[in-house]
């Protein structure tokens, strides 16, 4: 994790008592450090994995970097993320769907197309025998995407560009309450998960 002025810090107290109610806390640590500058000498560990980390960093070479740095010979590098222009709802205005699409990847994260990077990041890191798999996040609950998406700041961005207008908003939030009372309501998000073997 990259530390933050507004880290909150009850997180990783809540991930140590977790790790002891599994009986695990014996050999789980958890610690706040800065991604770019791992605290720890060069193959320290068998594998080293991220998951919706990439999505947030605007630059992810020197993370990836560190990960394959702190990883053994032979060690794997695995890291799950998201690419939000797949990021898609059942709705008939298609137009929209689109512009909440490119929104969402564009601005409310800071590297929405960080999962169909990967692959690259990978190939330039050096690694070997990468594999590639797709991991879909499907919602069927419509306030359960609202919160996953983040529609909420997405929608209010919209409106304050003039991307969308109230009655257009208004009337597609009918229409997706009334397909989640009736269960019809779909969406999904594609997440990427790739891993490569360091020389």
């Amino acid at each position: 994790w990259v530390t933050g002025a507004d880290f909150d810090w009850e997180m990783i107290e809540l991930a140590r008592q977790r790790a002891e109610q599994a009986g695990v806390g014996g050999w789980v640590t958890h610690e706040v450090v800065n991604a770019t500058a791992l605290p720890y000498e060069d193959g320290r560990f068998d594998s080293c994995r991220s998951e919706r980390l990439f999505q947030h960093v605007a630059a992810p070479e020197p993370v990836l970097a560190e990960m394959v740095r702190v990883t053994q010979s032979g060690g794997q590098v695995v890291i799950a993320d998201a690419d939000w222009t797949s990021a898609s709802i059942d709705m008939s205005d298609l137009d929209l769907d689109m512009r909440l699409r490119r929104l969402k990847a564009t601005r409310t994260s800071i590297n929405g197309t960080a999962g169909r990077q990967l692959y690259r990041l990978f190939r330039q890191a050096g690694l070997e025998e990468i594999t590639y798999d797709f991991a879909p996040l499907v919602l069927t609950d419509y306030k359960m995407m609202r919160l996953v998406f983040g529609l909420d700041h997405a929608e209010t961005l919209m409106l304050n560009e003039g991307a969308v207008t109230q009655v257009e908003l208004d009337g597609w939030h009918e229409k997706l309450r009334q397909a989640d009372q009736n269960g019809m309501f779909f969406a999904y998000v594609l997440g990427i998960v790739v891993a490569g073997r360091k020389p």
